[in-house]
Order: structure tokens, then sequence, then C-alpha cells
């Protein structure tokens, strides 16, 4: 009863809710990871679980509550249809630029402000759990433009080395790969290359190397640690592909210049469904 009367249609805070029906204050109460309240609230975040989980929190609305899968995805939405997914990436100061998006500063029990306890929590917790510092997000991550596929066709190879021009769809930047010698293996450590075919890309931060290219497939797995990284001569790669402006014999010049090239084109158009497609025609 309090809770209709508190947030009920004909009240100041129900109508900022969205809320329509007498019982609607009660109903679409704050529940869930991030408190979803009001009517409003419900119907927006009601499409993401209709798509995701064919769940329809307008009429079980306790869903929010007792299913952790409702609880998160209802969170996530909140974020998506207010836009502060893209304030938050990129950002720590939760207390500052999250926490007012999300709801109103309160003073506790204990004295302390509600915006503080948040911005400690993710100082100490969730930003660590996520590994804040590694996430290698930037704008356009999540962009609608076209996935990031990287053709390269294998033309040249000696006793040390094997080299292939490469192509990025819909931009105009080229190269030169160098790889390893042949012939193509799925076996690591034998310091051979890997089989033509296609390949999924992802981020990569390890001990030796940070936020580079990770190859793999069904055939070649994560654990192998492919990469396309910086690099000039056959020495300097066990498997990865070097990427470059040209070629000499056994290597590829100017390899920082075109890699960053390479990052800064998948930085901006993200990796979703991106490729490395690796075609063989050889001239010698």
């Amino acid at each position: 009863m309090i809770a209709n009367l508190a947030y009920g249609p004909n009240s100041a805070m129900g109508k900022i809710l969205g809320n329509t029906g007498k019982e609607d204050g009660w109903n679409f109460r704050g529940k869930g990871c991030i408190q979803l309240t009001g009517r409003g609230n419900y119907e927006a975040a009601n499409k993401y679980t209709l798509k995701y989980e064919n769940v329809n929190i307008l009429n079980n609305s306790d869903a929010v509550a007792t299913d952790i899968k409702i609880a998160v995805l209802t969170s996530m939405a909140f974020f998506d249809y207010n836009k502060i997914n893209k304030i938050a990436n990129g950002t720590k100061n939760v207390k500052g630029k999250i926490c007012p998006k999300v709801g109103n500063d309160v003073t506790l029990a204990n004295g302390r402000s509600n915006y503080s306890e948040k911005q400690e929590v993710f100082d100490e917790k969730t930003s660590k759990i996520f590994k804040i510092d590694s996430c290698n997000f930037t704008e356009g991550e999540q962009s609608n433009n076209k996935p990031f596929i990287i053709r390269l066709v294998r033309k040249w190879q000696t006793n040390n080395s094997t080299i292939g021009e490469f192509t990025i769809d819909d931009t105009d930047i080229k190269g030169y790969i160098l790889e390893e010698k042949g012939p193509d293996t799925t076996t690591s450590g034998k310091e051979q290359r890997i089989p033509v075919g296609t390949y999924n890309l992802v981020w990569h931060n390890g001990t030796k190397f940070k936020d580079v290219l990770k190859v793999y497939n069904s055939e070649v797995p994560l654990s192998r640690a492919i990469l396309i990284h910086k690099g000039n001569s056959a020495e300097d790669t066990e498997g990865c592909l070097l990427p470059g402006t040209s070629k000499g014999v056994d290597k590829v010049i100017d390899s920082k210049t075109m890699f960053d090239k390479i990052k800064a084109e998948a930085k901006k158009r993200g990796l979703t469904n991106s490729k490395l497609i690796i075609t063989a025609n050889y001239e010698n």
C-alpha cells in the first residue's frame, strides 16, 4: 500500500517513473542488480528481456528479482537505453559521471555518501575483478561498421620465411606480412606457418606482447598464441604474422608503421565478426 501511494500514477514520483496502474508502485518497485524502478524503465528493459530471454517482465516483474539472468540483463539494458555505456567506457569516475545517471545521492545510516560507496566498490573490487586496466575498448568498438576483415595472399617463400600481400576490406590499407617458413602446420613449437584458412581475431595482452591481435580457429587454438605484431625479419617470428609497408628477402620494412595502422583500424571498427582470411598463390 505504501509503495502504491508513494509511487502511484497520481504521485509526482509515479509520473516521473511512468507508472499508470494503481498497483504499479508495488509491481515495478526497485528490483535486480541496478534496482530497476517504475513502469517506464520496465517497459524499456522488457524489449531486451523479450529479445534475449523470451521473458516478459511487464507480466512477471518479479523475474527481475529472482532470475539472475534477468537481473543482469535488465541492468545492462538500463545502461544501453540510457546510453550510460558510452559514458562508462573509458572512465573510472563512477561517482561523478555514472552515479548521477542511475540515481540520486543519499546519505547512508553510517553517514557516508551512496555515491562514495559505489566509487569505493568500483575501485577496490569490480574494476579489479573485470580487469578494467587491461580493457582495450576505444570509441567505435561497438559501432555498426562493416566487419574488420584482413585478407592475406601468400606469394613468396624461402627456406627461412613466407611473405604475402594483404589488404583490409573497405579501406585503402595494404602491405606485406611475413610469416614462418613452410610447410603449414597446426602443431605448436615447430616454427612453421599456420595453415591456409579463415581465422577469428581477438585482442591479446600477454607478458611479452600487449595490445596486439591474436588469431585462432578450430585447428589453431587460442592457446597456441599466434599473434599479429610488429617485427621485421624471420628471426622475429615463431609462427606469428609480422606486417610491413614493403618487403625484402626474408624481411618486411617499417613494421611498426604498418602494425599501428592495422591496430588503429581494428580499434575503430571493433572485432565483432572479424576475420583473417589466408590464401596462397605462390610466384616461386
